[in-house]
């Protein structure tokens, strides 16, 4: 059985790892998961982005914590990766992972060649688990709804690439911001369509999250799919479909806010944030007409 190493006995002040360890279901490689250690004043919510992030105060004796880097378990041998829940449940899909396993150490070599995950996790090991993650979701069976995963991996993805560009002065970083961003609101899209018409489920996952502290979820899909897609089409320079984006995403919005007042069990953030948006689309939804001349419903 593979021993935990000095690196990993001590891990870091808010962190530890699993005495048993996991074992790759393609490899069958022993390795052992890092997680956040609970209480003790070690996470100070802060406030919660549009996109339903949950930022974090930083912490006077722990120091920068970011719990969604710890979210995706990853082998160190073959980069297979996945979220802790999805880990073990391959299916058909676990010859078609062993096969691609050249294209995800393509993958780190291109990014983080020398990327160690038997170590303790920082910032660049959590971005690097998510990129493997969405590349291992496309192979995944529809039962573990890969298309709303990809969705949340993506826009996490989009979070960190974000704090990086913060700190880094790499073009990189801001460029995978705003990929991973379009890649987001393509999935959430998607999952929404796919959730209506029956062709993926949108509850194969314990946590539709976005983001790690709150499970949001219908809702949450709902809200997002409408909020990406509205943040994306703000820049479309080409007016008509502009417009028949905000009509789309304004009925998203309408359902949303006017559910929202028939039932108390709607969350606030979302119905004040989906209220906000709908008023905001119907002033532009009639700017555009105005300008195009004709409506566009």
């Amino acid at each position: 059985m593979d021993e935990l190493s000095k690196d990993q006995q001590h891990a870091s002040s808010f962190t530890f790892f699993s005495k048993t360890p996991m074992e790759c279901p393609l490899c069958q490689t022993e390795f052992h998961r890092e997680d956040l250690r609970s209480g003790g004043g070690r996470l100070i919510a802060g406030k919660l982005t549009h996109d339903l992030r949950r930022l974090y105060q930083d912490n006077k004796k722990f120091g920068v914590i970011i719990p969604m880097i710890y979210s995706v378990s990853v082998c160190p041998e073959c980069y297979y990766a996945a979220l802790y829940e999805d880990f073990y449940s391959l299916g058909k899909s676990r010859e078609k992972l062993i096969e691609h396993q050249l294209t995800r150490e393509k993958l780190v070599q291109q990014l983080y060649p020398g990327i160690n995950y038997h170590q303790v996790r920082n910032i660049e090991h959590g971005l690097m688990s998510y990129l493997l993650a969405i590349d291992c979701y496309k192979l995944m069976d529809k039962r573990q709804s890969p298309t709303l995963k990809r969705g949340i991996l993506s826009l996490r993805v989009s979070w960190l690439a974000n704090d990086m560009a913060k700190h880094y002065d790499k073009p990189v970083f801001t460029s995978m911001k705003q990929i991973f961003y379009r890649k987001a609101a393509k999935y959430y899209g998607l999952a929404l369509g796919y959730s209506q018409n029956g062709t993926e489920p949108f509850d194969g996952t314990r946590n539709i999250g976005p983001d790690t502290d709150k499970n949001w979820g219908y809702d949450g899909l709902l809200y997002l799919a409408g909020l990406l897609n509205y943040k994306l089409a703000e820049s479309d320079k080409n007016l008509e479909r502009k417009g028949k984006t905000y009509v789309k995403v304004r009925r998203i919005m309408g359902k949303l806010y006017g559910g929202g007042r028939a039932s108390k069990d709607k969350p606030t953030v979302i119905l004040n944030n989906a209220k906000d948006i709908y008023d905001d689309l119907r002033k532009n939804i009639k700017q555009i007409e105005e300008e195009l001349g004709q409506p566009l419903e």
